[in-house]
């Protein structure tokens, strides 16, 4: 064996296996980054799809950051001139004082928010007012009102989705399940219980959400 071939056995790589290795590694690498990426297109794509699924999820963080920085401001509403906190519930109603605007760009705004569900028309409607501690009449009447289509005051937004039921459940301290309406006025229940279900396509499909009010207060 002459010197030349020991000195090849113990080089190991040539420049051009290496440059040709670098390539093959390069190209092979590249083709999986294409294939991961029109991968996640698509399965991004085909995720927000079904009707309601997007405008679903947002309704549900929305309602559930709005809750969970509850605004414990005491309001002064009914006859007796007792101080409350501002929660109404029902099965088809939420109203409820929050430091989250949907309407405001700051987001961080006291306001009052309304949630109202029509089983008729099978809509659910969404309004906000500032929240103002030193003037309820205004207050009492926002509570009162529902969508109307006259424009006017307050305006309730519609939302986009094509829903089948909607109905609320509120649970106390000494509650064993959930009750359909919330009467009390010092305290709040400890969980709300949210359940939607959408129409996609012939199915319906059921969302399930429980918020913890005042989750965000520190």
């Amino acid at each position: 064996m002459n010197s030349a071939s020991i000195c090849r056995s113990h080089a190991g790589f040539t420049l051009l296996e290496m440059l040709l290795a670098t390539f093959i590694s390069s190209l092979v690498i590249g083709i999986l980054s294409v294939t991961l990426s029109v991968a996640l297109r698509i399965w991004e794509k085909n995720r927000g799809t079904e009707p309601g699924d997007q405008e679903v999820v947002r309704l549900l963080e929305v309602m559930t950051l709005q809750l969970a920085t509850f605004n414990t401001t005491p309001m002064i509403l009914g006859d007796d001139k007792q101080q409350q906190w501002l929660f109404f519930g029902n099965r088809h109603e939420l109203s409820f004082a929050s430091t989250y605007s949907i309407k405001s760009i700051s987001k961080g705004a006291p306001v009052v928010c309304r949630y109202v569900y029509i089983p008729g028309s099978k809509r659910l409607y969404y309004a906000e007012i500032p929240m103002d501690p030193y003037h309820s009449d205004p207050l009492k009447k926002f509570l009162k009102s529902g969508p109307s289509e006259q424009d006017g005051w307050p305006r309730y937004f519609s939302m986009e989705m094509q829903l089948d039921d909607l109905h609320f459940g509120y649970r106390g301290q000494d509650f064993k399940d959930y009750v359909d309406v919330w009467e009390e006025t010092k305290s709040l229940p400890l969980r709300i219980l949210v359940r939607l279900t959408v129409r996609q396509g012939g199915d319906k499909i059921e969302y399930t959400r429980v918020i913890d009010p005042r989750f965000m207060q520190f």
